[in-house]
This record gives structure tokens, C-alpha cells and sequence, in this order.
């Protein structure tokens, strides 16, 4: 195969670059319907959390409502894809972290609001346990599977204190049974 081993997507007036083993939304027109629905519903804060980044689908468009956005992402590929798309949008504000999410949490002492956009299987034990400690004001949370996604907001509610502001779907794959879910929730 021969070509270029990244392509970029733009939405709204963020360019995103997105190489080929990086994670990125297929849907441009329902991906731009989410992020202009999380943004209308957002304040200012001082300091954020994007845990499981990637290449700042989310951070990016969302940086101008921070002081601080803290962007966490494992996986090298996006992580390179996330460093190049803070500097293509002058999004000086981000700081971009290759690391696990749930163990950089543990670093972090206070955010106004974390943003989770797991993979399928959700979050897991350790994120739940900084949660605890970190308790931001708000939370969003994505997921593509309602599953773990039910489980994931029963921890929030009955172990956190966190109650559901909003819950909206978002089509991305029309005529499938395939859904993404976006709650914000808010602490008690």
C-alpha cells in the first residue's frame, strides 16, 4: 500500500489529525452534533480532565471553556496524533499526557470536571477510586455500549454521589442497533 498514513478530519473549525492505527469518530456529522450539544451545556472552569483523550476529539473544541485541560491518553499512535492537533489549533491551554488514565488520575489532585469517553468495557476500579478522592463537580461520560455504561452511572450514583443531569443518545450508525450514550452528571 502506498500513501499517506494519516488523513484529517475537520469539524466545525477544529482540524484533527488522525493516523491510521488512531481512534477517531466515523461519523463527522453526528460527531459535530455531540460536541455542539456537550459544549452548549457546559460552564467555565478552572481545571479539566479528558481521560481516554485520544487524538483530542474532545479536547480540543472543548479547551475554551478551561484554564487547564489535562488530556490523558495511553495509546502512542493517538497520543502523537493529540500533541500535533494542540499545536494545528493553538490549543495552548491542553496538556497532553501519554498515560494510563485510571493510574495518572492518582497524580491529579483537583479538576472542576472530568470527561470520560472509555472503550467498551467502560471504567474500571482504579477510575472509580480517584473519582472518590478527586470528586469533581461534573462529569461527562460517553460510551458506545449501554451495558457498561448502565453499570458505570449505577457506581456513580449509588457509591460517588453523582445524580444525572442529562442523558442524550447519539446516532453514529444509522440502521444498526449500535448507539452513543452522553450523560452529564453532577455531584450532590
Amino acid at each position: 500500500l502506498i500513501g499517506d498514513d494519516h488523513l484529517f478530519q475537520k469539524i466545525d473549525k477544529n482540524i484533527f489529525r488522525v493516523s491510521a492505527t488512531s481512534f477517531f469518530q466515523l461519523n463527522p456529522e453526528t460527531a459535530k452534533k455531540m460536541l455542539d450539544f456537550i459544549i452548549s451545556k457546559m460552564d467555565r472552569y478552572d481545571i479539566g480532565i479528558d481521560a481516554f483523550s485520544g487524538v483530542g476529539f474532545f479536547s480540543i473544541p472543548i479547551s475554551e471553556r478551561f484554564k487547564k485541560l489535562i488530556s490523558i491518553e495511553i495509546d502512542k499512535s493517538s497520543y502523537k496524533d493529540l500533541l500535533r492537533n494542540i499545536k494545528i489549533n493553538d490549543s495552548l491551554n491542553v496538556e497532553a499526557i501519554n498515560a494510563d488514565a485510571g493510574k495518572y488520575l492518582k497524580e491529579i489532585d483537583k479538576a472542576n470536571l472530568i470527561i470520560f469517553d472509555p472503550p467498551r468495557k467502560g471504567l474500571d476500579e482504579e477510575i472509580f477510586k480517584n473519582i472518590k478522592r478527586i470528586l469533581p463537580e461534573k462529569i461527562i461520560y460517553v460510551s458506545c455500549n449501554p451495558k457498561s455504561f448502565v453499570r458505570d452511572l449505577k457506581i456513580f450514583y449509588e457509591e460517588i454521589g453523582y445524580d444525572i443531569e442529562i442523558l442524550k443518545p447519539f446516532d453514529f450508525f444509522p440502521q444498526t442497533y449500535h448507539i452513543e450514550i452522553c450523560a452529564f452528571l453532577k455531584k450532590r
